[in-house]
């Protein structure tokens, strides 16, 4: 019987690491043939797809899934969609591969990473208090299945964190086809990169990522075409923070962007989305060339530029009119050393802006209720400075100016209905060639007007004025009231009309200064006014200067200096001065809930007349002294209360000083 050769010791052992070697590869081979046949056969089983969609927040369908190596998983037409109480989201893709973190998955909280996608659509909206108010956005929101529509925002509800899924992926590349973000609609080649972390009710942070558009086509909901060229890169971070706090504008403030945006627009109409009452303003057109290269920290605009060129007219209607012009809009930032605060300057430019007047709504669908043009602008000018642009807060400029060289109309009647208030004049018809200017800083405003205008038609109650001359008005106000500071009208020529009394070639001007026009209490009118005239009649009548009056002014030209006081029903009249030819007329006439009363004094005559006023009685002085006006004024005593006056004193001496004031 032979017996093997005795083996060395070192033999022995290497034969025991290669057994030992053996049995781990076989263990590993089996391990991966284990894990491949159980964690396929569950990706096939559909066994995911409930997990997740037994909660109360996801749903998740999927092709096709496989894995060979633990955590790398290749997945094929997945689509997954996912909502809270303040916002819905969802994507799909044609293939994706990544690295799963298994472990998260039994706390259903999806962490991957070194995601690889191709074929991406992802759609977000986010949620509304009501449809009122809501239902042009809303119709151009994306659908997304399998969540709550319309997207009403909805109670928090703490207690079912654990119910809640949570979204982790780092080391994303995704080649994009389709995003839609509330009403935008990008369809077209894009790529982003980056990452992002959801864990409901308690943290949300994006980035840093970025988006890569690559010449697409950009909608404004479904179908309405924006751009047929987009094209730029979005640079994006969002600090974590947690998603219960963002809402409202204030979602934008912990987001810090870089954009950089070329395309043509075809139209601006989503500014409509955006506007309080979009059933009373209505923007069109507009369509231009946008250039954006601008740079936001925490909702700020801190640096860059955007370029806007308006190829074609925007159409702006505002019950009752509408403004229509080709507008060049430039937005720069000027960073601040001092205070971390940039200076935000906005250049408006345009040519050829027409203003109309719109059609009764109830008119506008016949073929010819076509908006009756009310005025021409060659060219505006203005300028918007603000001090920070902040997007969580109102906008609020520190100085606006407008200038427009030159507006003409050639029928100021249709000017008439627009005009607001009870008014007793009208304008019946004329043209006009101007120069306005407008300033406002710090609430106060200034605002300037000079022109000439031919042909102009007023109705003054029974009272019809027809002329050529020039006018000019300098106009302020404060938080507080309103004021023209200075303004003329003059009328080179003019003709007037009253039944059947008609003149001819006459002239006449009519000043105001310091002519306050509302109070801190409301309406009010109070300041200087002088009248110049050739012909005294038309003055008479539209100053009430009673018929017993009118027989000893002669028809000669006549000069009226006059204070005027008006608050809420109570005015006061104070004729400071009124001259034609050798007479002058001065006095005061109050009028009130109880009636009018007052008194004037006529000289340059032989025989000096006191005129006193009380209701419909009326009293003719002759031989009226210098102080027969003090004394009438004194004691009618109908004078009534004015809103921010004193009540004037009864003693004799108060009203001669009244009286000396007024002479």
């Amino acid at each position: 019987m032979s017996r093997s050769p005795p083996q060395k010791p070192g033999t022995q052992h290497g034969t025991r690491r290669l057994t030992r070697l053996g049995l781990v590869l076989c263990w590993v081979v089996g391990a991966e043939f284990a894990y491949a046949a159980v964690a396929n056969g569950v990706l096939a089983s559909g066994a995911v797809q409930r997990f997740v969609n037994a909660s109360e927040t996801a749903h998740l369908e999927f092709a096709r899934a496989y894995t060979l190596i633990p955590g790398f998983v290749h997945v094929e037409g997945l689509q997954l969609s996912y909502e809270d109480h303040n916002m819905q989201f969802a994507f799909d893709f044609d293939e994706a591969n990544l690295i799963v973190h298994l472990p998260w998955l039994l706390k259903r909280r999806f962490s991957a990473s070194r995601v690889h996608v191709s074929g991406l659509r992802f759609l977000f909206r986010h949620k509304v208090s009501q449809v009122a108010g809501h239902e042009a956005a809303l119709a151009r929101y994306p659908t997304i299945p399998n969540v709550a529509d319309p997207p009403l925002l909805q109670q928090p509800k703490p207690s079912d964190r654990d119910k809640l899924w949570s979204f982790e992926l780092r080391g994303v590349d995704a080649q994009i086809r389709e995003l839609w973000f509330m009403s935008y609609r990008y369809l077209g080649p894009a790529r982003a990169t980056g990452g992002f972390q959801l864990i409901p009710y308690e943290n949300l942070d994006v980035g840093p990522a970025r988006l890569t558009l690559q010449s697409g086509r950009l909608h404004n909901g479904k179908q309405q075409l924006l751009s047929a060229d987009a094209q730029g890169v979005i640079d994006l971070y969002l600090e974590p923070v947690n998603p219960e706090t963002l809402t409202g504008m204030t979602a934008f403030d912990p987001i810090s962007t870089t954009v950089r945006l070329d395309m043509h627009t075809e139209n601006i109409d989503p500014v409509n989305l955006y506007l309080a009452d979009p059933s009373v303003t209505q923007v069109s057109g507009g369509g231009g060339t946008l250039h954006v290269d601008a740079k936001m920290e925490h909702a700020k605009l801190t640096s860059g530029n955007i370029h806007y060129t308006m190829r074609e007219p925007v159409r702006i209607a505002h019950e009752p009119i509408a403004v229509e012009a080709a507008v060049t809009l430039d937005l720069g930032v000027t960073p601040s050393d001092v205070d971390r605060k940039s200076r935000i300057d906005l250049i408006l430019d345009t040519e050829q802006v027409t203003l109309s007047a719109l059609a009764p709504r109830r008119e506008r669908s016949s073929p010819s209720s076509e908006p009756a043009n009310l005025a021409v602008a060659d060219r505006v000018h203005g300028a918007i400075e603000f001090r920070e642009l902040d997007l969580t807060q109102d906008f609020q400029p520190l100085r606006t100016s407008f200038d427009v060289p030159r507006i003409s109309s050639d029928h100021l009647q249709r000017l008439d209905p627009l005009i607001p208030g009870k008014r007793k004049w009208h304008v019946l018809g004329g043209r006009v060639d101007a120069e306005i200017s407008y300033q406002s800083q710090q609430g106060i405003t200034h605002a300037g007007i000079d022109g000439h205008f031919d042909a102009l038609h007023l109705q003054l109650k029974e009272q019809q004025l027809q002329g050529y001359g020039k006018l000019h008005v300098r106009y302020r106000a404060d938080h507080q009231s309103s004021r023209l500071d200075d303004s003329e009208v003059l009328f080179n020529t003019l003709i007037t009309q009253s039944g059947n009394l008609h003149t001819d070639d006459w002239w006449a001007s009519l000043s105001a200064s310091r002519l306050q026009l509302t109070g801190p209490k409301g309406p009010a009118l109070d300041g200087t006014i002088v009248v110049r005239a050739k012909n005294p009649d038309p003055v008479r009548q539209a100053l009430h200067i009673p018929g017993i009056a009118k027989l000893v002014i002669p028809d000669k030209p006549v000069e009226v200096v006059l204070r005027l006081e008006q608050h809420n029903d109570s005015r006061r009249l104070q004729l400071l001065q009124a001259k034609t030819g050798s007479l002058t007329v001065a006095g005061e006439l109050w009028s009130g809930a109880s009636g009018e009363c007052g008194a004037f004094r006529v000289d340059g005559i032989p025989v000096p007349v006191g005129i006193s006023l009380q209701g419909d009685d009326s009293e003719l002085t002759w031989f009226a002294s210098e102080g027969w006006l003090a004394a009438h004024l004194r004691d009618l005593g109908c004078r009534p209360p004015m809103a921010n006056q004193a009540q004037p004193h009864s003693d004799g001496k108060a009203a001669d000083r009244r009286a000396d004031g007024n002479q």
